[in-house]
C-alpha cells in the first residue's frame, strides 16, 4: 500500500506497510523520509473514531498488533511531522 501524499512541501513520499492485509502485526514504514523531526501516527476506524495513537515517534517505523485495534476491519492511518502528512490504509483480519 502507497500513502497518499499530502505534504506541505512537494516531496513525493511514500509509506508502505507490510503485511497487508494481516492478522498479526503489521508494519507501518516511512523509512524513505529524511525526516529528523519526531513523527506522530494516528490510527482511525471507518467511522471517524481515533483507536490508536503514538507521538514523538524517532524511528522510521511502527509495528502495530491486532491487540492495538478493537476489530477486524479496514483501518486509516496518519502519519504527520512538521513538514509532512501522509495517509494510508490497512485491513485487519483476525
Amino acid at each position: 500500500l502507497d500513502g497518499i501524499s499530502e505534504n506541505k512541501n512537494g516531496n513525493n513520499k511514500q509509506i508502505t506497510v507490510y503485511p497487508n492485509p494481516f492478522n498479526q502485526t503489521t508494519t507501518i514504514d516511512w523509512s524513505e523520509w529524511n525526516n529528523l523531526s519526531p513523527v506522530t501516527i494516528s490510527v482511525f476506524d471507518v467511522t471517524g473514531n481515533l483507536v490508536y495513537k503514538s507521538s514523538n515517534l524517532l524511528t522510521k517505523n511502527i509495528a502495530l498488533s491486532k491487540n492495538n485495534l478493537p476489530s477486524s476491519g479496514m483501518y486509516l492511518f496518519m502519519v504527520q511531522s512538521p513538514d509532512i502528512t501522509l495517509t494510508g490504509k490497512f485491513i485487519l483480519q483476525k
